[in-house]
């Protein structure tokens, strides 16, 4: 079997995986939510009784969860993650947070974590080094957004994946 030829891609939140991003956070919102409502139901909070305390509490929560989710997901469109296969090893570069060199980028591990044909999330996590503990990155890629680099990226993923533990049931 040939190995894989070297590629770079840039993970980005393009199409499906913007609008699950917003789903997730929405979800989490809620979620945040309903549980203040029903603890303030239930035992209720001193100084905040009533209805309007109640949505006083909610709707700060929810706009701080909200200008939380919003400055993350435009943070991971104005900075994409770039994973490079050298060959040999995976390669990964987040602009503006590490003190790598872009053309460098830090060695690590992939996996493909969820894989739905037309798009994938995958999971970088760095060799342990020099006493730092792990970093661990998720990767969303689409093939809209690869173009001529989809398949080799997966021909790569699927030479490096870790074989399957225990029998496949």
């Amino acid at each position: 079997m040939r190995a894989a030829p070297t590629i770079e891609i840039q993970a980005d939140l393009r199409g499906g995986w913007w609008i699950a991003a917003w789903l997730l956070w929405a979800m989490a919102a809620l979620a945040w939510a309903g549980t203040l409502v029903w603890h303030i139901q239930a035992d209720g909070l001193p100084g905040l009784d009533g209805p309007l305390g109640t949505w006083l509490l909610v709707g700060f929560g929810g706009l701080g969860v909200l200008t939380a989710a919003v400055t993350a997901l435009w943070h991971a469109r104005q900075h994409p993650a770039q994973l490079r296969w050298t060959g040999t090893e995976w390669r990964c570069t987040l602009p503006g947070h590490w003190q790598v060199r872009e053309t460098e980028g830090e060695p690590g591990q992939v996996d493909t974590v969820i894989d739905v044909g037309d798009a994938m999330l995958l999971r970088w996590e760095s060799e342990p080094t020099d006493g730092r503990r792990r970093r661990r990155v998720w990767l969303p890629v689409a093939r809209s957004s690869q173009g001529s680099a989809w398949h080799p990226l997966r021909v790569a993923l699927r030479q490096t994946a870790a074989p399957a533990e225990g029998p496949l049931v």
